[in-house]
């Protein structure tokens, strides 16, 4: 009797979760991008699996579909032979209100903030999604910088005040690593996946020659077919951070805080339906990365858990890393990343 009665409270509990989506591009300009594709694909993504857009926080500059360069106005792409995803997009954020401060306001539910905010409870669960420029220890945005320290102390502040059941966060940048590395606590039920590690750079692909412009990450268009192919209601987490890791092969791809999260299905954060759209098929293919972006094999440098300490001082040395050997080795014994 009494599992019949526990078993129906969690039952209920769900029924009353939402699922909120934050969709941020931290960039603008034109040789930019592929920020914003990446953030529209991704919402065109969480709609088409059910995510109404009063429960979907998008930020972008939006200088993009319309711009001067654009050789195909109103229209962006994220993928060569892929669909405008600039359709039907509500944007909250646009312009100058693209802005740490206010993306930080949006995590808080701070109803100070020029647009929506989250409005959550301990039931819901998050799915954040970044696209930008990074350097160690924070994320770009157009005019100021979201600092990993300031990143973590709103995901503390949403943990003290039960803002949600679970969170997930994808981060597309350079040494976007550094956001979680060391400072993500593993308690919390916040899970983070990042291109690269706090160390490597992330890189563009799929360049396009009429749009004269790369129109996608490497880490990102991996993520975001594998969602456009994938079934929300089968696939985990961890499968799909698996398959990404194995096909972003410029950066290593890396996990962060609670791993307990990673056994949850994509369903939990990105859809509330199975996607009823015809699927476009997919002329992404890897020789279209940029030569720049293609590294050699020792720069996979974390694998399984572990770092391979001799591959781990090749590549600090080959890129030129201003580390001594004793830095180098407690960046081995810390472990630089965990997948």
């Amino acid at each position: 009797m009494l599992t019949f009665f526990f078993t129906f409270l969690f039952l209920v509990s769900n029924c009353y979760a939402d699922h909120w989506v934050v969709l941020a591009s931290g960039s603008n300009s034109w040789w930019n991008y592929r920020h914003q594709a990446d953030i529209l694909h991704a919402y065109q993504i969480v709609r088409a699996h059910g995510i109404p857009n009063s429960h979907i926080i998008t930020m972008m500059y939006d200088d993009i579909a319309y711009n001067t360069e654009n050789p195909y106005p109103g229209q962006v792409f994220n993928y060569n032979g892929g669909p405008n995803v600039y359709v039907d997009v509500f944007k909250d954020y646009t312009g100058d209100f693209v802005s740490a401060k206010n993306f930080l306001k949006v995590l808080r539910g701070d109803k100070s903030a020029p647009g929506k905010v989250l409005r959550t409870t301990k039931n819901d669960d998050i799915f954040i999604y970044l696209a930008d420029h990074g350097a160690p220890g924070f994320f770009c945005f157009p005019n100021d910088n979201l600092w990993a320290h300031e990143l973590i102390d709103t995901f503390q502040y949403m943990h003290k005040h039960k803002m949600y059941r679970q969170i997930t966060i994808y981060v597309e940048s350079c040494e976007s690593g550094s956001l979680f590395n060391g400072i993500l606590p593993n308690n919390m039920s916040i899970y983070a996946l990042s291109a690269a590690s706090p160390i490597e750079s992330s890189y563009a692909c799929c360049q396009n020659m009429s749009v004269n412009n790369f129109l996608c990450d490497c880490f990102s268009i991996n993520w975001l077919q594998n969602s456009d192919d994938s079934n929300f209601f089968d696939e985990t987490l961890i499968e799909q951070a698996t398959i990404v890791q194995n096909l972003t092969t410029n950066s290593t791809v890396c996990q962060y805080g609670d791993l307990r999260v990673d056994k949850d299905l994509l369903s939990a954060f990105l859809a509330i339906k199975t996607q009823n759209l015809v699927k476009d098929k997919h002329n992404f293919k890897m020789s279209d990365i940029h030569d720049r972006s293609r590294l050699s094999n020792r720069d996979n440098v974390c694998t399984q858990g572990k770092v391979d300490s001799h591959c781990m001082k090749e590549y600090l040395k080959d890129h030129k890393m201003p580390l001594d050997e004793t830095e180098i080795d407690n960046i081995i014994e810390k472990k630089i990343c965990f997948i």
